[in-house]
C-alpha cells in the first residue's frame, strides 16, 4: 500500500500551520505527476476551483500535467477542492480510459462544505499496469 498525498489550500493559507513534511523530509507541494505502478498518476488541488464539478475541466488538468520523465498527460488524476466524493471514468484524446479522481473531504475540516457527512478517501487498486477497482471509501470516526 502507498500513501502518495499533497497539500491543499487551508495548509497554504494558514500561516502558523505546521509545515506538512513527507517521507523523504520535504515539505509536501501542491501538485506532483509520476508513474507508479506502470500508470500516469497525477495528484494536484485545485484551488482556484468553484464547488461545481466541471469534467472538461479537470480532464483538461489530466492532459496538461507534466510528469519527471518530460512526458505529458496523466491516466490518473486524483484531484481536490471540492470535498465531494467522485469517481469519474472518461477517454483522452486517442480514445484510452482516464480516471479523474476526487477522494472527498479527508478530514473534518472539509465537513463544513456540501458533501459526504463523514471524511472519505479514495482506494485505487493497480494490478498488471491496470486499474482494477476504485472506490470512495467513508472514514468512520470513533
Amino acid at each position: 500500500m502507498l500513501l502518495w498525498a499533497i497539500r491543499g489550500n487551508n495548509a497554504c493559507r494558514n500561516q502558523n500551520a505546521a509545515e506538512i513534511i513527507d517521507n523523504s523530509g520535504e515539505p509536501l507541494l501542491v501538485q506532483k505527476a509520476d508513474e507508479r505502478f506502470g500508470i500516469k498518476i497525477g495528484l494536484m488541488h485545485i484551488a482556484n476551483a468553484s464547488y461545481d464539478f466541471s469534467e472538461s475541466d479537470v480532464a483538461a488538468e489530466a492532459v496538461n500535467m507534466v510528469l519527471p520523465s518530460g512526458a505529458k498527460g496523466v491516466d490518473v488524476l486524483v484531484f481536490g477542492h471540492l470535498h465531494e466524493p467522485i469517481i469519474v471514468w472518461n477517454k483522452n484524446s486517442q480514445g484510452k480510459r482516464r480516471l479523474l479522481v476526487c477522494p472527498g473531504p479527508g478530514g473534518k475540516i472539509g465537513l463544513s462544505h456540501k458533501c459526504s457527512p463523514s471524511p472519505t478517501v479514495a482506494l485505487l487498486d493497480i494490478e498488471r499496469r491496470n486499474i482494477s477497482r476504485a472506490e470512495i471509501i467513508r472514514i468512520v470516526w470513533p
